[in-house]
């Protein structure tokens, strides 16, 4: 029983400290609407298009925190070329600010993310992404 107690405090308090990596200060803007949070730059130059890169993410709800998706769940680790139109435009747009290694708060307004008739036309996406090193 106390396990479980002490399981359940820790999702809590994750999801709490989670929850104030998106509220609190230091986002950058794009003129496409993109806010990112760099939190680790990586090393070497920006992705460039065409590079190939091994990549992990996570989905969250803006809202609640709550994860809605991760790729390591999913499928481990992803191989991607940059810029091959296979993620949505804020998302591509996102890892071109990350180098090899690096790491990145996403918030993806509606009209870079699904469109208005995509997932939900009206919500802004979450993500946690990385660029894994070579």
């Amino acid at each position: 029983m106390r396990s479980i107690l002490f399981l359940l405090f820790a999702i809590i308090i994750s999801n709490d400290l989670l929850s104030q990596k998106w509220t609190d200060c230091c986002w950058e803007k794009t003129s496409s609407g993109l806010e990112y949070k760099i939190e680790k730059a990586g090393e070497g130059k920006k992705l460039q298009l065409g590079d190939s890169v091994n990549i992990r993410w996570i989905w969250y709800d803006c809202e609640t925190g709550q994860v809605l998706e991760n790729s390591l769940e999913l499928m481990g680790v992803f191989k991607w070329s940059v810029g091959s139109g296979r993620f949505i435009i804020g998302f591509e747009e996102g890892f071109k600010k990350l180098k090899r290694g690096g790491t990145a708060y996403l918030k993806i307004p509606p009209r870079i993310a699904f469109g208005k008739n995509g997932l939900d036309g009206r919500k802004t996406f979450c993500y946690y992404i990385e660029v894994l090193p070579d």
